[in-house]
């Protein structure tokens, strides 16, 4: 697979199993310019992650979905690109393997936290959701301290 196909098997949930396929090509200049439904969806994904990464490595679902109305995404209305929103983070991300979502014990009404999953560790990395921010935000990744030592410690 990685010398004909450039793509590595990789096993993300050792109880269960549960395999994906990882690309060990390098990615091309432009690449992220081509624009698709598949396209925006990884984007609002990569900004989910950034936003876990940045508060700790776990966010309430409300603190999630605060950041993303700030950002003209509301999830309870339907989007012209994403369609449901709460669907697609809660189901699609979190059947994914991109998203582990757990209750927050003793809140009523019940809470949950986001965390990243298995599957986003192995195809992102801490250092380039932080230099996604990064660029965003027009700072370098060492701005933000706590962050950037943990974003530098190998996986």
């Amino acid at each position: 697979l990685p010398q004909v196909f450039g793509l590595q098997l990789v096993e993300i949930d050792t109880k269960h199993h549960v395999y994906i396929l990882v690309s060990t090509l390098p990615r091309a200049e432009g690449d992220n310019l081509r624009q698709d439904e598949q396209t925006a969806k990884l984007g609002l994904l990569a900004v989910i992650l950034s936003f876990i990464f940045m508060k700790g490595n776990s966010a309430k679902d409300g603190a999630v979905w605060e950041f993303l109305r700030r950002l003209r995404v509301h999830p309870g209305e339907r989007h012209e690109v994403f369609g449901d929103v709460r669907k697609l983070v809660m189901e699609e991300f979190v059947r994914q393997k991109y998203l582990d979502i757990s209750p927050i014990p003793l809140t009523d009404p019940v809470e949950f936290k986001f965390q990243w999953g298995p599957r986003a560790a192995k195809e992102t990395s801490r250092r380039e959701m932080l230099r996604f921010v990064a660029t965003i935000q027009g700072k370098e990744p060492s701005f933000w301290t706590s962050q950037f030592k943990e974003a530098e410690e190998p996986p």
